[in-house]
């Protein structure tokens, strides 16, 4: 089989569709080897999350002969396509080309989310505009509309009145540094818990500054805060300062996911008490890399997290207190041990790949 992929996330974006990008198509490579994968996107980087690609018999990277950029990805991309005579083609982020529906190829779109529209005040006008705009097109257009958590397939019934008929739920699972070693949940009172993701308001970063604050100093573990913002980052920055908690914070902005995995590895646990999500990989980094979460009872996150997660109500100050005192409990660590290893059969890289090949196969 040829499928081909929108691969401008994989090679341009060092964050969440990027990885899911990534890990999606390693995965395929290493279990379906007998297929050609076609990678195409307006430009290329070579780096260490991409040199992957480059090196591999099956895989055949695509840009645009002379010029390109938008205008190639949305439309001149089409007769590439046609040329390389691709049986699936699938975008990997809410997107497909224009007029892909009128083609012979069978396509494929994974929706993230639909944040833009339960939380358009979070988003420029220009940016919800065009958000919109593409999602529409992508989810009249394709075969079959990929969902990656059933709230996101709620909000696609909801926003956009999709056939459900026409969405196959589909979880994501995280990189490779996280799921090639076995899972190793050993109890542990570390010196530090974890919050990953960007500092934007959704994610609710404040939160945890607030429970810190109530805790008196003597049971206060720090913080170490992987991640980057804008304004949001510099209100939380100000309320540590103001809070006296600077010297229990540390902020290490972005990492790759082998420093990552350490730091997941020697904390406590991982907090991540997002308002909405349209997945949440940290829960299951975490998790994988052998540690417990925190995190909320809204959304995609009690997918996430299940049972195998203490969740909580982002909103209550003194349930995040409750949570992170409970989790510091060896106790109630080795409770949660059997309960994470059989949450994690759901997000297993193989059983995944199965799962979209199966779905290709359908189509093709």
């Amino acid at each position: 089989m040829r499928v081909g992929f929108d691969a401008k996330r994989l090679f341009l974006n060092n964050t969440g569709l990027g990885n899911y990008s990534r890990t999606l198509i390693r995965n395929l490579v290493k279990y379906y080897p007998d297929n050609t994968y076609y990678l195409y996107s307006p430009t290329v980087e070579r780096n260490a999350a991409t040199e992957f690609f480059f090196n591999q018999d099956n895989i055949k990277i695509i840009t645009p002969e002379v010029g390109g950029g938008a205008m190639w990805r949305s439309r001149g991309i089409l007769k590439d396509i046609e040329r390389d005579e691709i049986d699936v083609f699938h975008g990997l982020s809410n997107e497909l080309p224009l007029g892909i529906g009128s083609r012979q190829v069978k396509s494929v779109v994974t929706i993230h989310d639909v944040i833009f529209e339960k939380y358009p005040e979070q988003y420029p006008f220009l940016d919800r505009t065009m958000y919109r705009a593409k999602t529409k097109n992508c989810v009249k257009q394709a075969d079959r509309i990929i969902s990656i958590s059933n709230q996101t397939t709620e909000d696609l019934l909801q926003y956009y009145k999709v056939d459900k008929n026409k969405i196959s739920l589909l979880y994501q699972t995280c990189s490779q540094a996280f799921t090639d070693e076995p899972i190793n949940l050993t109890p542990k009172t570390n010196d530090y818990f974890l919050y990953v993701g960007s500092v934007i308001v959704r994610k609710n970063l404040l939160s945890i500054l607030k429970a810190m604050v109530k805790i008196k100093a003597e049971d206060r573990k720090k913080l170490i805060v992987v991640g980057t913002g804008d304004y949001y980052y510099k209100k939380v920055r100000s309320f540590a300062k103001a809070t006296l908690l600077e010297d229990w914070i540390e902020w290490k902005g972005m990492m790759g996911n082998v420093e990552l995995k350490e730091l997941y590895k020697n904390s406590i646990a991982l907090i991540y008490p997002s308002i909405y999500e349209g997945f949440g990989i940290p829960v299951i980094e975490s998790m994988f890399a052998g540690r417990p979460v925190i995190t909320s009872n809204l959304s995609s996150l009690k997918e996430a997290g299940g049972d195998a997660a203490v969740l909580i109500n982002p909103f209550e100050i003194e349930e995040l207190i409750a949570a992170m005192e409970k989790i510091v409990q060896l106790d109630f660590q080795k409770e949660l041990k059997p309960k994470v290893e059989k949450h994690l059969e759901k997000f297993a890289p193989q059983s995944l790949s199965e799962q979209l090949m199966a779905l290709y196969r359908s189509l093709s």
